[in-house]
């Protein structure tokens, strides 16, 4: 067993892994053959707007710079230059790792990462996206990927492994902004891990705000207790609405909403 799996084993499920030589597996996983370099008291910026209420969640993380030509066309597009179509070849990235619930050998990390100087389009500012990570032989590979929508995207807004079902494994639940058109959101997917791989059953809203058209405003926070009661069948919210229809609340008005998963989380 490695240095690496006996650090792991120390932290609950919940808790995200701050084993510097884990975290630097899983991103050499991500991004093969790529050099990969912790920058001291780096930061991914959060443009000032929306940056109260669109918190980065991983603001706090160390940013990584990686340097290799992009992977996929998103990557390509998040690296290109729309002046002169120039690639960058530099990734600054934040990560966060957690175990796999009910797993020693399988991971999940979560990403944000742009191309420092790409001047790229707003429909790819930058890439959030979700990892798999298995260890075989000794070595950590990535097993399937999901990327978040790209357009207007600069940061992930929420992070948490929660338990929505009461059977005692968690759900990845991931907040990550876009946007276009007059709208801002943030997305909650909610990924259910316990049968191995990754698997949304749910992506809903979680705080948008539109300016076009009856301009709306609100939030869903999560009700856990309330979502345990239903067993997987229904993820369940508080909303707190601010505007509708083009009508701005004198008082915030909340409502409780329960939204169908796509299957039985069970």
């Amino acid at each position: 067993m490695t240095t690496s799996i006996l650090a792991l084993l120390m932290f609950a499920a919940t808790d995200p892994i701050t084993d510097e030589a884990l975290r630097l597996e899983a991103l050499r996983a991500v991004f093969p053959g790529m050099p990969v370099v912790a920058v001291a008291g780096k930061r991914i910026k959060v443009p000032k707007v929306n940056r109260e209420t669109d918190p980065d969640a991983l603001a706090g993380e160390q940013i990584y710079r990686v340097t290799g030509q992009p992977q996929d066309k998103t990557e390509q597009c998040a690296a290109e230059s729309v002046i002169d179509l120039r690639l960058a070849s530099t990734h600054e990235v934040a990560i966060r790792v957690y175990a796999w619930p009910r797993s020693s050998t399988e991971f999940v990390a979560i990403l944000q990462y742009a191309f420092p100087g790409s001047r790229s389009a707003m429909s790819c500012l930058s890439i959030g996206m979700l990892a798999h990570l298995s260890r075989r032989h000794d070595k950590l590979a990535p097993t399937e990927q999901l990327v978040m929508d790209t357009t207007h995207h600069y940061a992930i807004t929420g992070v948490q492994l929660v338990d929505l079902t009461g059977d005692g494994i968690e759900e990845l639940v991931v907040e990550s902004n876009n946007g276009g058109g007059g709208a801002h959101f943030s997305e909650m997917h909610i990924v259910d891990l316990s049968r191995g791989r990754i698997k949304e059953v749910l992506v809903e809203n979680s705080r948008v705000r539109t300016w076009h058209d009856d301009p709306e405003e609100y939030t869903l926070t999560l009700d856990v207790a309330r979502s345990r009661q239903r067993k997987g069948t229904n993820v369940c919210f508080v909303k707190t609405a601010f505007m509708e229809n083009g009508q701005k609340f004198t008082r915030p008005r909340v409502s409780n909403v329960c939204i169908p998963t796509r299957d039985n989380l069970k």
